[in-house]
Parts: C-alpha cells; structure tokens; sequence
C-alpha cells in the first residue's frame, strides 16, 4: 500500500485493512499488510515552506490550503527531479526498490496486491513504467521487484489525468504483467484470469483531484477493468477534503475485499 499526498497517519492503511478483515476475516491469515512511506523524503522541506508562509503573511491556516500546497510542491519536486540521481522521482523508486527486496526475502517469490492512493497511484505506475520500458533501475532484479507479480491493483482516487497532459498518447501500463499466469491454473483462459486480475480504479465526483482512467485513452481502456464511483464519506460528499477519506471509506473497503477475494481465491484453484 502506499500513501497519497500529505503528510499520512502513523498507521494510515489500518482503517482499511480493518473493514476489509471485517468482511472477509480469512484474509487475516491469507494476507500480510505492507505500507510504504514516501512522505519522510520530503516532510521537513514542506513544513519549513508551510510555516513560512504562514509566520510571513495574512493567511489563515486550513486543511485546504495546506492541501493545495501539498499537491502543487510535491508535483513539481517530484516531476523536476525525473532525470536527477537525487532527485525525488528516483529517491522513491530506490525505496521502493528496498522495502520490495525486504519483502521477497521475507516471504520468497509471492505475488503482490497493490493499493495506491492519490499521489501513491502515480508513484505505483511510473515504478512500473520504468521496468517495463525502460529497465534503468537495476538489471539485477527479480519480478517481484519489478512488480510483475501484481494479482491486482487498486487505484484510489487517482490523479493520473493531471500528469498525462504532457503525454499525447496517454499510454497506460501494461497489466496484468504476463508472468502472473505462472501463479493461476494452466488451465486459465486469459480472459478469465483478467476477470480475477484486475486494475479497478476508485474515485468520488466530488473529488477534484481524482478521475476516472478508461476514457484516457485506447491503453487505459485495455488495462483498467473499470472506473468505479464510491462515496468515501456521508459528511463530505462533494467536497475537495473528500479526496483525504478513502482509507476509511465502507464503500471502498467493500469494493475492494471484493477485489482482492477474487484474485486470492482464483489463486486457491491451483492447489
């Protein structure tokens, strides 16, 4: 799991991981939760600028702003860093690189569910982009840290539309990764595999920061299973603060346990 912008809670994917165990409480024993941080990487610049701003003019404090800010620092930081060794962009991708190794070490060659929200969906995809184009990262990888072995991936409130303006052709990753076949039954229609492997992507339409994907384009179509609406919060539906609530949404946790079940029990008929 990896965190949207802002600075995430201690434990910011348990609400989640609660209500989905709720729901189907053999995941408890089936699943074992990993979070990544992203946010320390860039946490002491952004308070600096925050109470700068702040100790130095007529603004008032509020979630919004303080929101606004995040969304518009953390963007260029991490898009003007791409090409930079030390920049952003590729300080999170050599995390990344390192919490999946520990993870492989841990638990061997398993495959991997993926849920990402807001800037987390961004981070995920070019991750993946960049293996699967581009291979610069480390040519000693394994496809588990190359993510090819992702059974499902769930998209929180994605704001990838916002980063494709500069991409005429709004290519999508591919996904599933070919390889995850080695994990389902030979058997296995690939059109029913896709049915269990899927790319669902979760937004509210109140939500300004979050989009549907499958009309991006032909490749969006292709790779995303379906644009799914939800309502995260009965207090603030329409509102831009509702992009801050998914982690605890009932409606998303359904959806998604719903996703992962499908997925971890198409898995069990290889047994």
């Amino acid at each position: 799991m990896v965190h949207g912008l802002g600075k995430p809670e201690q434990d910011y994917s348990a609400p989640l991981r609660k209500r989905i165990e709720r729901q189907r409480p053999d995941l408890a024993e089936r699943l074992t939760w990993h979070s990544f941080v992203w946010y320390d990487l860039i946490a002491e610049r952004e308070e600096r600028l925050w109470h700068k701003l702040l100790n130095n003019s007529q603004l008032k404090e509020h979630r919004l702003r303080r929101l606004v800010l995040t969304v518009l620092a953390t963007a260029t930081s991490y898009q003007s860093g791409h090409r930079s060794e030390h920049g952003l962009y590729q300080t999170i991708q050599s995390h990344l690189i390192s919490q999946l190794t520990e993870i492989e070490a841990r638990h061997g060659d398993v495959p991997i569910f993926l849920i990402g929200h807001s800037f987390g969906v961004l981070v995920l995809c070019n991750y993946i982009w960049d293996w699967q184009h581009f291979n610069l990262i480390d040519k000693h990888s394994t496809p588990l840290v190359r993510l090819e072995n992702t059974i499902g991936f769930a998209s929180l409130a994605s704001p990838l539309p916002i980063f494709q303006l500069s991409n005429r052709n709004a290519a999508a990753i591919r996904f599933p990764h070919p390889r995850v076949r080695d994990f389902f039954p030979r058997s296995m229609e690939w059109t029913e595999l896709r049915r269990r492997v899927r790319w669902d992507n979760y937004f509210t339409p109140g939500d300004v920061l979050a989009y549907p994907l499958r009309e991006l384009s032909d490749s969006y179509a292709e790779n995303v299973n379906e644009d799914i609406a939800v309502g995260v919060s009965s207090f603030l539906p329409w509102q831009p603060m509702s992009h801050l609530y998914y982690w605890s949404s009932n409606n998303v946790a359904e959806h998604v346990t719903e996703q992962i079940s499908g997925a971890l029990d198409a898995l069990e008929l290889r047994r």
